[in-house]
C-alpha cells in the first residue's frame, strides 16, 4: 500500500506530464497572414476622412475603423521608385536600391505574391524578384509576366481589376498569398477609395478576409508634406479604432512584415525596426523602448529645391536641412504650428540646442545608413 507521500508524488508526476501535452492543445500554430498592401504615391494624410478631411474617404476610413491608424507615419524618401524601394527593401534613399525586396523575402517563406501597377526597381515588363504574377507598367505599355497586355480605361480600375484575378487565384488557408497593388501618383483618393472597396470584398467573397492583413499607405513625399497615411486592419490580431501616436518611418515597414510573417529581415545595414507590437496594441518593453527621432533624406531633383533636403522630426520639432546644411533651413515647433508650415525656428537662438541636436543625428544617420 502506498504512502501518502508516494501517492502525491505520483499524482505531482502525472500531472506535470500532462500538462506540456495540454499546452500544445491550448496554443494554436501561429499562421503567418495574407498581406494585401496598397500603395499610393506621395499622398499626404490630411486628404483622406479618417485624417480630418471634410470630404469623406468611405471605404478607406471604414478600413481604419475596422484597424489602426498611425498620426505619424513619416515619408523618408520622394515618392516613385524611390519610394517603394524604402518601402519594399528597408534600405535608406543613400544607399540605393535593394537587392532583395519584401517580395523576394515572402516568396521564400512559401507565400504566392503577386504585382500590379507601377514597379521602377528594374526590369519592369518581368520584375522576378519572388513575383508570380506580375502585371506591371514599362513605359507607357503593361505587361502581364513579361508579355504586352493593352488595356483600355482608367488605371485604378485596371489596377484593381488585375488584383482581383490574383485574388481569385488563392484558395482559403492553403497557402498564403501578398498582393501589392502599387498605384500612379496620378490616382485620384476616389480611385484609391473604390480600389479598396473592390479588395475588401473580394476577399470576403473569397473567405479569405478572416487571416488577411490590409495595409494602406504612401510611398514618399517631400520635407512639406511628410505625414502620409498608414492603416492596418488584421481581424483578431489589430484592435479596432485604434490610433497610435508614435512617430514611424518609411523604412520601418519591412521589418514590420518580417516580424508578422515570421521571418529574418536581410542582413543589409537597415535603419529600420519593426513596429509591429504597436500594429497589436501591446507595449515594447521598457529596456528598448520605440525610438522618438525619425529621419529622412530627400535628394534634389532637377530644380525643384524646395523639395529637397534632409529631415530630422520628433514629437515636437521637424528640422530641414537644404543643400548640405547650407540653406535655407528650417526648424519647426508643432506644438506652435500644428500646420507644420508656420513660423521658421530656424534662426532664433532660443531653438539654439534642439536644432544643433537635430542636426548631429541627421548627419549621424546618413553616415550610418549611406553603405
Amino acid at each position: 500500500m502506498q504512502s501518502m507521500s508516494e501517492t502525491r508524488r505520483a499524482f505531482l508526476a502525472t500531472l506535470g506530464a500532462a500538462f506540456p501535452a495540454l499546452a500544445a492543445r491550448k496554443q494554436p500554430a501561429i499562421v503567418p497572414p495574407n498581406i494585401v498592401l496598397v500603395i499610393a504615391d506621395e499622398l499626404p494624410a490630411g486628404m483622406l476622412g479618417c485624417y480630418g478631411n471634410r470630404e469623406k474617404t468611405p471605404n478607406l476610413d471604414a478600413l481604419a475603423r475596422r484597424g489602426v491608424r498611425f498620426q505619424n507615419a513619416l515619408a523618408t524618401s520622394r515618392g516613385g521608385a524611390v519610394g517603394r524601394s524604402v518601402l519594399l527593401s528597408g534600405r535608406t534613399p543613400m544607399q540605393g536600391t535593394g537587392d532583395i525586396q519584401l517580395t523576394d523575402l515572402l516568396s521564400a517563406k512559401g507565400y504566392d505574391v503577386g504585382f500590379v501597377g507601377a514597379w521602377g526597381l528594374g526590369n519592369d515588363k518581368q520584375p522576378g524578384h519572388g513575383i508570380r504574377w506580375a502585371y506591371t507598367l514599362a513605359g507607357d505599355q503593361m505587361f502581364s509576366n513579361g508579355e504586352p497586355a493593352p488595356e483600355q480605361g482608367d488605371a485604378p480600375t485596371i489596377l484593381t481589376r488585375r488584383a482581383t484575378q490574383f485574388l481569385d487565384q488563392q484558395k482559403s488557408r492553403t497557402k498564403p498569398f501578398l498582393l501589392v497593388v502599387s498605384n500612379a501618383p496620378s490616382t485620384g483618393v476616389a480611385g484609391l477609395d473604390n480600389q479598396v472597396m473592390t479588395l475588401v470584398a473580394k476577399l470576403r467573397e473569397r473567405d479569405l478576409e478572416e487571416n488577411t492583413m490590409i495595409v494602406f499607405t504612401s510611398a514618399g513625399g517631400n520635407p512639406e508634406s511628410l505625414n502620409g497615411p498608414l492603416l492596418y486592419c488584421w481581424p483578431g490580431h489589430a484592435p479596432v479604432e485604434a490610433s497610435r501616436p508614435e512617430l514611424v518611418g518609411t523604412y520601418d515597414f519591412l521589418s514590420t512584415i518580417c516580424a508578422a510573417a515570421q521571418i529574418t529581415p536581410p542582413d543589409r545595414n537597415l535603419c529600420g525596426r519593426s513596429y509591429l507590437p504597436l500594429v497589436q496594441g501591446r507595449p515594447f518593453p521598457k529596456k528598448t523602448p520605440w525610438r522618438t527621432i525619425t529621419y529622412g533624406f530627400f535628394a534634389n531633383s532637377g530644380t525643384d529645391a524646395a523639395g529637397s533636403g534632409d529631415t530630422a522630426s520628433d514629437n515636437r520639432y521637424r528640422l530641414v536641412l537644404r543643400n548640405e546644411g547650407k540653406g535655407p533651413n528650417q526648424l519647426f515647433d508643432l506644438r506652435l504650428d500644428a500646420s507644420k508650415n508656420g513660423t521658421n525656428q530656424y534662426p532664433n537662438r532660443a531653438y539654439v540646442t534642439t536644432r544643433d541636436l537635430l542636426r548631429r543625428g541627421v548627419s549621424q544617420w546618413k553616415s550610418q545608413y549611406s553603405r
